[in-house]
């Protein structure tokens, strides 16, 4: 198990860097590591601050999700976060990428957040069917206000560094060195920890809440995960932040054995698989035809492209933002076919033949099509999902 974290000391400010390649997920190597670290923080003579970074250029883009099954073990994000919040020096945290998940908790805890123009931020566990367990749902509605928090926790979406900024999440958005700016900041940046902030809202919160909750039974009534989110927030609107995160250890036990959770973790997985490019370099991304399936899909359709063509075309449409399926000759092509075979309730024979015929590299990529392009419940996992635990029913 990799990862490690790495400190230096300059000037009396601790530099804590994350470095778990490739995208400095918080394992639990990592969170032994900065357990081990912030607790003797807390004791060390002459420090003046404390700067949290990722190495390599990259921040932390949040915990390893293939670690879910052991989230008991270790040192959970909650404490880190409580032992960077109990720190009597400023810490400033300096963001480069991706500040998701338990990445964008240990933020929240820091005084002050400075990050580069192409920093993201999110929470992303109910998109995942599981609650932010490491204080998210707590800090955030104290730092941003309830309203435009509970919005980022359900939606499970990101934002850029400038919509961030806008809504209080940074401070500051810096196209040059943050790290170095976070050591500057420390000298003028005041202790001011968000966990002991009040959640402000635009009328009553708890109304707000409710309000929120009826919508989420409305437009997501099998998905278990908003609910618990809400409970979350509002518990610690009424009895205390510390009392609400201790319970969401409970909570995140039961979502995460969930039906919806594992079908959910099921097609993350399958996205990223279908993201993997074939080898080839210097090819011609026009030669291929790329075909959007709603606003987020792409079907990259190979009819006979090089490999450097279609890794090219998927290269292009990465950069956009988009994700991309790689399909094979077929005719009708295969997103045609699935719409049909969606419609005539047979898209997991349907699928199976495809897998078999070449046209799709794995059955993940028919769930990937079906649930990101062509409207299938994504809490289902997609229909080759759902034939597969039909078929391993006990």
């Amino acid at each position: 198990m990799a990862g490690q974290v790495l400190v230096e000391r300059r000037d009396g400010i601790a530099v804590i860097r994350i470095d778990n390649p490739p995208v400095n997920a918080l394992n639990l190597v990592v969170r032994e590591a900065l357990h081990d670290l912030l607790s003797g923080l807390a004791n060390e003579s002459g420090l003046r601050g404390v700067v949290l970074a990722g190495a390599n250029g990259r921040y932390i883009a949040g915990g390893d999700i293939k670690e879910f099954h052991i989230a008991r073990i270790g040192p959970p994000v909650r404490d880190l976060a409580r032992l960077l919040e109990n720190l009597d020096v400023p810490v400033i945290c300096a963001i480069q990428g991706a500040a998701l998940g338990g990445g964008l908790e240990l933020a929240l805890a820091c005084d002050y957040r400075i990050a580069t123009p192409a920093s993201i931020f999110g929470l992303p566990e109910v998109g995942l069917g599981i609650i932010a367990g490491g204080g998210g749902t707590q800090r955030l509605p104290r730092l941003i206000g309830l309203e435009p928090a509970l919005d980022l926790i359900l939606s499970a979406e990101a934002v850029d560094a400038p919509r961030a900024r806008a809504l209080g999440i940074i401070d500051e958005v810096l196209d040059g060195d943050v790290i170095a700016a976070a050591l500057q900041a420390v000298s003028r940046v005041p202790v001011r920890r968000s966990g002991a902030m009040p959640v402000r809202a635009q009328g009553d919160p708890l109304a707000v809440i409710a309000a929120y909750r009826a919508r989420m039974q409305r437009e997501r009534p099998d998905e278990p995960a908003p609910g618990h989110a809400l409970d979350s927030v509002a518990q610690g609107i009424a009895e205390g932040l510390e009392i609400a995160i201790a319970a969401d250890r409970g909570r995140f036990s039961i979502l995460n054995e969930t039906p919806e959770s594992k079908a959910l973790r099921y097609i993350f997985f399958a996205e990223r698989a279908a993201m993997k490019p074939p080898a080839g370099q210097g090819g011609n991304a026009d030669a291929v035809t790329a075909v959007s399936l709603g606003s987020k899909l792409v079907e990259i359709r190979r009819d006979g492209a090089t490999d450097a063509n279609v890794a090219a075309a998927l290269a292009r449409e990465k950069k956009a933002g988009k994700l991309v399926v790689i399909t094979g000759p077929s005719s009708p092509p295969v997103s045609d076919r699935l719409r049909a075979a969606l419609a005539a309730g047979t898209a997991a024979t349907l699928g199976a033949q495809l897998v078999a015929d070449g046209a799709v590299g794995r059955p993940g990529d028919i769930d990937v099509i079906c649930v990101s392009g062509l409207g299938y419940p994504r809490h289902l996992g997609g229909p080759m999902y759902q034939a597969d635990l039909v078929l391993n029913r006990p």
